[in-house]
């Protein structure tokens, strides 16, 4: 009896330790702002290269969509453009708009470019992959040296994959479109970091 009991102990740890790394692996629908059941978690690790992505982040939030500015003008994006394949980073703070507000833009990118050491714990983040090359230096500016919304680098149409930061530097793909223009694009982006993909 006492054989089969001490027998018994390691199965019963071998079961928990392969449902642990079954938990591991996928995620539940109520961990995130979209609504399959469960993901499996993606190899790409978006953060591997991070000083090189905030080199080239965007001071002015998500261009070329018809939301309104609260929802837009508060999200940190940055461009890898030395990833074997190119994608741009959105930062969503965890808070509410009026606590951004209060935060204020410049601060809050200040803290997104400065995040690289904590793996962007403050922020939702999401990624997105589709071909691009870097824009000459003024390309996308006013004349008085402003950032402005820009398509040049990107040769439409182009084939996006959208991706989710569910815990650490570990990504899950939420969605793909194929966008002929610099709003459809956008809009994509926008749709995603608010949990519409398909929409």
């Amino acid at each position: 009896m006492k054989k089969s009991f001490l027998l018994f102990i390691p199965i019963v740890f071998m079961i928990l330790s392969c449902h642990s790394n079954i938990k591991d692996s996928t995620v539940l629908s109520n961990q995130l702002p979209f609504k399959q059941k469960e993901y499996s978690v993606d190899s790409i690790n978006f953060f591997d290269s991070c000083s090189s992505v905030v080199t080239y982040s965007s001071w002015i939030g998500l261009q070329g969509t018809d939301a309104s500015l609260d929802s837009t003008t508060y999200l940190c994006l940055a461009d890898n453009y030395n990833a074997k394949k190119t994608y741009e980073l959105i930062g969503r703070y965890k808070s509410t708009i009026e606590s951004q507000k209060a935060i204020g833009r410049d601060s809050l990118f200040h803290i997104f470019n400065n995040a690289c050491s904590n793996s962007f714990a403050d922020f939702e983040c999401y990624a997105f992959v589709f071909p691009m090359t870097e824009p000459e230096p003024g390309e996308c500016t006013d004349k008085n040296g402003e950032p402005i919304a820009c398509s040049i680098g990107i040769n439409f149409p182009v084939n996006i994959k959208a991706y989710y930061r569910v815990h650490d530097n570990d990504w899950i793909s939420v969605g793909n479109k194929i966008a002929n223009r610099f709003e459809e694009l956008s809009s994509f982006e926008f749709k995603t970091v608010y949990g519409n993909p398909s929409k």
